[in-house]
């Protein structure tokens, strides 16, 4: 059975899908406005890289707005990272291991 995705992850596929399709849409709008404003080719391009490079500029902020509000999402809920978990079993394995020395020594002495 697949796991349910949670809000977070949600969030995150809405997120991705607005910046890939406004990309589209925005290249398709100013497309449209250089075309209604009859400028000249080297006008046009001049246009297109400022506007390109706004927009660049803009989708950086809302991502890194983005991520650190996922950053402060996670910090506040009580969930663990895949990371943590890796660490947390690699440690559960050394612990097994020592206790199974200590237990196979034990039963050495006795």
């Amino acid at each position: 059975m697949e796991n349910p995705k949670t809000p977070l992850d949600k969030f995150a596929e809405f997120i991705g899908s607005v910046l890939t399709t406004t990309e589209g849409r925005f290249q398709k709008i100013l497309d449209e406005f250089i075309v209604n404003q009859n400028f000249g080719k080297k006008e046009a391009e001049n246009f297109s890289k400022k506007m390109k490079t706004v927009y660049d500029s803009n989708k950086a902020k809302l991502s890194a707005l983005v991520d650190e509000s996922i950053k402060k999402a996670m910090s506040k809920a009580d969930i663990a990272r895949s990371s943590e978990i890796k660490e947390l079993k690699e440690q559960i394995k050394t612990l097994e291991e020592k206790v199974h020395k200590l237990s196979h020594i034990k039963k050495h002495t006795d």
